[in-house]
């Protein structure tokens, strides 16, 4: 996973004490992969 530096703070938290991201609104190509591989469990 990549993204736009400018996306962090933004859409893009990430939370150094527990070492998380969190992406809001997820881009719908990686959604599709994620449904994807998921479905596959």
């Amino acid at each position: 996973i990549n993204f736009d530096m400018e996306l962090l703070g933004e859409r893009i938290q990430w939370d150094p004490t527990t070492d998380t991201l969190t992406i809001k609104g997820t881009p719908p190509n990686l959604r599709d992969q994620l449904q994807r591989n998921y479905s596959k469990k």
